[in-house]
């Protein structure tokens, strides 16, 4: 998952800076796929913690919290990210145009 994501933002990152402009949806479905990322962390430190309990998954309590932490931080970011650049955005796109006319 981290790879999938990582080569899209980077390929985006490329386009941009060759002057090519990337379709917003491309740059909204990168966030989003950085958004699920930090969903499916957290999910698997969840399952970790769990299994730590149910069939002594060998792993410690400390790594699950600062992993989850770790997660939760980006998920808030990049959740923030899509709402401010993308949602939000175009909220005010729609009602400054109904607005002028």
């Amino acid at each position: 998952m981290n790879y999938l994501v990582h080569s899209l933002m980077y390929t985006y990152y490329a386009a941009r800076a060759w002057g090519y402009r990337v379709p917003r949806p491309f740059a909204m479905v990168i966030t989003a796929t950085q958004i699920v990322q930090m969903v499916m962390g957290l999910a698997v430190l969840g399952l970790v913690y769990h299994w730590k309990h149910e069939v002594r998954c060998p792993s410690y309590v400390d790594n699950i919290v600062w992993g989850s932490l770790m997660y939760l931080s980006y998920l808030v970011l990049f959740a923030s990210f899509f709402y401010k650049s993308y949602l939000k955005g175009a909220a005010e796109r729609v009602d400054g145009k109904a607005k002028s006319e």
